[in-house]
């Protein structure tokens, strides 16, 4: 009794699931006479389309991307998703007399279920850990680049301060530079006055000898006309 309420169960969830499903549509060709049957085609939404608003501007509506192995959630699929389950198949009136039309399994059905729900949670969690693996490992990629990323960040701050530390000690050296040519030019400076005040020193020397020089002439030529004015006197006398 219990096998065929589970049986009969079973033919009505599949009755339910088949009923759930799209029609297929069957044309007759009228030149070959064969039917075919065409089967819903899935059509895909396309991943932008555009709109124009009430000013006249395209609108670009952009839609989540299809990424491979994945299930995209939408209202259409979660009847598919989730199993399906009819409480009403256990509804129970009378608690001391349950009718045997409600769902019934064996203790073998039983058994053998258990352990194939178990067996199939076991393989959900190794595929969970595959996956969580999967994603510590890009995890652990992802700070790999962050670390290569900082890394190069930190060579070209270095090589900037770098740089800037040749500027700043070729701006020394152009100081310094700066700075002897400044001493030289002082000292040249110097020089030139040093040689000026010698050469004034020259001058009035040689201004004094020309003067000394012009008084000595002076007193040879009084002489010499003292000399002649007494020679003068003499022949006269």
């Amino acid at each position: 009794m219990a096998g065929e309420n589970l049986k009969q169960a079973a033919q009505r969830r599949k009755a339910q699931k088949e009923a759930a499903k799209p029609k297929a549509t069957t044309r007759k060709s009228r030149t070959t006479k064969t039917t075919k049957t065409s089967k819903p085609t899935e059509t895909q939404a396309p991943l932008a389309t555009q709109t124009k608003n009430k000013s006249g501007l395209s609108v670009t509506n952009t839609s989540n991307s299809l990424i491979s192995g994945y299930t995209e959630i939408t209202p259409t699929v979660v009847n598919e998703l989730i199993p399906q389950f009819d409480g009403s198949r256990y509804q129970v009136d009378d608690p001391l007399n349950p009718p045997e039309s409600i769902p019934q399994a064996s203790e073998a059905q039983h058994t053998k279920g258990n352990r194939i729900y178990q067996g199939a949670n076991r393989a959900l969690d190794l595929e969970g850990q595959q996956i969580d693996l999967a994603s510590k490992r890009l995890t652990v990629e992802t700070k790999k680049a962050n670390a290569y990323t900082t890394l190069m960040n930190m060579g070209q701050a270095f090589q900037k301060a770098k740089g800037s530390e040749l500027d700043y000690l070729s701006q020394v050296e152009t100081t310094q530079q700066k700075q002897t040519k400044l001493d030289v030019e002082r000292l040249r400076t110097a020089h030139v006055a040093s040689v000026a005040i010698e050469t004034e020193n020259e001058l009035d020397e040689t201004l004094s000898t020309s003067k000394i020089k012009a008084q000595i002439a002076s007193a040879r030529r009084q002489s010499a006309q003292t000399k002649l004015d007494e020679l003068r006197k003499e022949l006269e006398d």
